[in-house]
């Protein structure tokens, strides 16, 4: 629940209020300035391709990842809406009053914190994937509400308003029938299914963390039941561009009858395991790839020093991106949930230059205890740095090195 604001304060949110009317025109006469046109009105669907997100000439650290780079497009083409929904990451501390302050300050400047936090770009990537279907901000900001208190407390919202309390959770799926095979339960396994090239790769397993709080931080992340008429136990995503992606699907059972989802230049083969679905020229490759069995020819190759670091095949969620950095060619992260109700978080780099670590690393290690963390250790062999962390939740979540 918001804090009562004193009059003060209320003065304080009207000049805001005003500010953020001026970063809404700084964005659009930018936007329009490079000769694209934006509906800030009715339209709910914002395609944004390659070319669009260049002429939005966006920050750098807006390429993290794939899903980064549309959380920051979006909330560039949308910020009366972003502006409208709190952020849970904790952010109120540093003075944020809505989630739009995670991307963009009000002085109208891109902000990095979003860059390094998933609740911020999850939040956005919902509230986008909502809006367009059509709900109301009301909605939308119920949903956010009952999918991510339980990290931090939220900030307010620009029109003032108290946040909007969370509705009763929905009864969990039962996945205890369910399995995932041997051969497609971490993200090494898919790697090794999809063909060489991607930039970006994320895995669940949701069977593995059934009960633990990694299962509702990741439920939004698969696809929903009703995409199959059954839950899909686990999924592999990845990206070979900001609109070239492919997936991997398991249900986890062989007793049930699917129908394939195609249409629309997208694909979905359900005729064994796990199902495959995406951009129909990615299909087809993966299939080949699947048939062949030529894992040399497969993307698991290019990521192969990081995942054998950090024995990734013990992740339930996990993932990978190529992020060229001073120091840096790629970066794994891997969550795992303990008997305890704690988290465990890896972090690994694959090293291009030691002298170019940044020293941020090791004083977050110095300063672990005292920032809540159970354990914090961090790791250079063989140009993996890996960087291990224990605590609840939201810590891990929040810490970002």
């Amino acid at each position: 629940m918001a804090k009562k604001r004193t009059s003060t304060h209320t003065k304080k949110k009207q000049d805001k209020s005003q500010i953020n009317k001026q970063i809404m025109l700084v964005v659009a006469v930018g936007i329009l300035s490079a000769g694209i046109f934006v509906s800030f009105g009715n339209s709910k669907t914002n395609a944004v391709d390659d070319e669009l997100a260049s002429s939005l000439n966006l920050p750098g650290y807006a390429y993290s990842s794939p899903i980064t780079l549309k959380a920051y497009e979006y909330t560039t083409l949308n910020p009366q809406i972003i502006d409208q929904v709190p952020c849970y990451c904790g952010c109120g501390g540093i003075g944020h009053e809505s989630l739009m302050n995670c991307f963009i300050s009000d002085d109208g400047e891109y902000d990095n914190h979003a860059s390094q936090c998933d609740i911020c770009v999850g939040e956005v990537i919902k509230i986008k994937k909502m809006y367009e279907a059509g709900s109301s901000i009301e909605d939308i900001r119920a949903n956010i509400d009952k999918e991510y208190r339980k990290y931090a407390d939220p900030t307010g919202y620009r029109d003032g308003s108290s946040v909007t309390p969370a509705p009763a959770p929905a009864p969990a799926v039962d996945l205890s029938g369910l399995a995932l095979t041997e051969e497609f339960d971490s993200l090494s396994d898919g790697l090794k299914m999809v063909p060489y090239g991607i930039n970006w790769a994320r895995f669940i397993n949701m069977k593995g963390i059934a009960g633990t709080p990694l299962e509702s931080y990741a439920s939004e992340m698969v696809q929903p039941t009703r995409f199959y008429g059954t839950p899909v136990v686990g999924m592999f995503s990845a990206d070979y561009s900001a609109t070239s992606w492919i997936e991997l699907h398991d249900i986890g059972r062989t007793d049930v009858t699917v129908q394939p989802n195609n249409g629309n230049g997208m694909t979905n083969i359900v005729t064994g395991r796990p199902f495959i679905y995406g951009h129909s020229g990615n299909v087809v490759r993966t299939s080949e790839l699947l048939e062949s069995g030529d894992v040399e020819q497969s993307s698991y190759t290019n990521y192969q020093s990081v995942l054998v670091a950090v024995d990734d095949e013990s992740y339930n969620f996990a993932s990978v991106t190529t992020e060229i950095n001073a120091f840096s060619d790629m970066k794994y992260t891997g969550l795992k949930a303990l008997d305890n109700g704690k988290i465990e978080k890896v972090v690994a780099y694959h090293i291009t230059d030691e002298a170019s670590i940044s020293s941020s690393i090791y004083d977050a290690q110095k300063t672990s205890v005292a920032r809540g963390f159970d354990s914090y250790e961090v790791n250079l062999d063989n140009d993996v740095l890996v960087i291990s962390m224990i605590s609840d939740i939201s810590t891990v979540l929040n810490e970002n090195v």
